[in-house]
């Protein structure tokens, strides 16, 4: 039976037995000899991204009605994309637009990865600008939505610190003055923020988890962690930014309580932007969207 006629959950484990094989694989390599395409994914990174993506939609098919490949009419699959352009980032659809483009190619379906590369500009220029960052209207939900406590542990201190993605694994407590330090932030700096005293034994115990990883754990779970907020956010109806969605709700907050002690707008502006690590306070203010 050709994969055109298969059952779309079948189709998950042929794609994924296809892509594994690039992992480790010179990418340019196989381009080269291959006409400038490669069927394969090169990163596991990518795979675990593309993988999720492709999950999500037969699913979403499955619910649809369609059983086999051959179901799916293009159009399906451009809904499917118009649909999520809402609440995606220009970047973030390009990335489902070239999972699926790589499934269809995967199953035979030429008739619609080339479709959909012929849509490419018109689809993703219905998603809003790469470059913005949206709070969470929920950030605990968020938190308390993903799975195991290491995902947890690194969202929590990225929304009780502010932190960088990159910083979660640089980050030392200090309990007795209820704060956190980040070492060699980007540009190289130091940062030190000030800890929600009721936060504090939760951060405590989300930097245990993280502390505890050794390198290669920290690397695979940090390559992991964009795809399961993203997850998340799907789930939870939440607008997908990226993973500084938990910087900007922490700033938000971060403001909001020190025009709540008393500070002024500039002097809370300035607070915050030295604690996110911004030389410039029009960055913070960007994040807090004033």
């Amino acid at each position: 039976m050709s994969l055109q006629r298969q059952k779309l959950v079948y189709t998950i484990k042929v794609v994924a037995e296809t892509w594994k094989q690039g992992i480790g694989m010179s990418k340019r390599e196989v381009q080269q000899s291959n006409q400038g395409y490669s069927p394969y994914v090169h990163s596991y990174s990518t795979f675990n991204r593309y993988m999720g993506i492709v999950k999500e939609f037969v699913s979403d098919m499955k619910n649809q009605g369609k059983k086999r490949v051959e179901d799916i009419k293009y159009e399906d699959v451009k809904q499917w994309l118009e649909a999520k352009a809402f609440k995606f980032t220009e970047k973030t659809l390009k990335i489902n637009m070239s999972a699926l483009n790589k499934y269809f190619d995967t199953v035979n379906r030429q008739d619609i990865s080339q479709a959909l590369r012929k849509d490419y500009s018109a689809i993703y220029s219905k998603a809003r600008a790469s470059s913005e960052v949206l709070a969470f209207s929920n950030p605990e939900r968020v938190v308390n939505s993903m799975r195991g406590e290491q995902f947890q542990a690194i969202a929590k201190l990225q929304l009780y610190t502010g932190a960088r993605l990159g910083d979660v694994k640089k980050i030392s407590v200090d309990v007795a003055k209820n704060q956190v330090i980040i070492e060699k932030s980007k540009g190289g700096k130091t940062r030190t923020v000030s800890i929600d005293a009721n936060k504090m034994n939760e951060v405590v115990k989300a930097h245990e988890i993280i502390k505890n990883l050794s390198p290669q754990e920290w690397k695979q779970l940090r390559q992991e962690y964009p795809a399961e907020v993203h997850r998340i956010c799907v789930k939870l109806g939440e607008r997908y930014t990226g993973t500084h969605a938990f910087r900007a709700s922490w700033a938000i907050r971060e403001y909001q309580r020190l025009i709540g002690e008393g500070k002024t707008e500039a002097e809370a502006l300035k607070i915050v932007s030295q604690e996110l690590g911004h030389e410039r306070i029009s960055m913070s203010v960007y994040y807090l969207k004033k």
